[in-house]
């Protein structure tokens, strides 16, 4: 069964994005987006946030999923 956390965080878009996809973090095959190319993930969330005016409070939700070994 997997387990999901939610996480809260004060840390900014982009750092929290290149801890996540930290190759010691995530395996590169696991790292995915809906709408979205992973390597454009900053670029494109930062201009969504701006294009709408939404530049502050909560910026992202961090979510990890974990699965037992086997």
């Amino acid at each position: 069964m997997a387990v999901i956390k939610a996480i809260n965080s004060k840390a900014s878009l982009a750092k929290a994005i290149n801890y996540v996809t930290q190759k010691q973090k995530t395996e590169e095959h696991l790292v995915s987006g809906i709408d979205c190319v992973p390597k454009n993930a900053i670029n494109e969330m930062k201009f969504t946030k701006e294009h709408w005016n939404k530049t502050d409070g909560r910026q992202y939700m961090h979510l990890t999923q974990s699965f037992k070994a086997d």
